[in-house]
């Protein structure tokens, strides 16, 4: 029964070990990470993102995907045709404007 007693405490140590060992590691990849320090030193967006986009009354959002750092979001109906826009969540800004009048010649077609 003792020796049962034991090897649970040297388990539960191991265990709170490895979980101090994990906040650690955590902690020290969230301090070097420039993701977590724009996150940190920006406060949260306090108008909804898709008002960035100021879009005219005929514009309607067909698609919005999400990449690794930014929201595409595909716009219809606008003059000279469909754009897709390229937006920083963190900041609420327009990155990148992606449509036909952007392209070069031998791309647009």
């Amino acid at each position: 029964m003792l020796k049962v007693v034991q090897v649970s405490l040297v388990v539960i140590g191991v265990f709170i070990i490895a979980g101090f060992v994990f906040i650690a590691v955590e902690l020290y990849n969230r301090a070097t990470d420039p993701d977590y320090r724009v996150l940190a030193e920006n406060p949260v967006p306090t108008k909804p993102l898709i008002t960035a986009l100021e879009l005219g009354p005929t514009a309607s959002v067909a698609s919005v995907v999400a990449t690794s750092s930014r929201i595409a979001v595909l716009v219809r109906g606008l003059e000279g045709g469909d754009r897709v826009y390229l937006l920083d969540p963190v900041r609420a800004a327009v990155t990148g404007v992606i449509g036909a009048d952007t392209l070069p010649a031998d791309l647009a077609g």
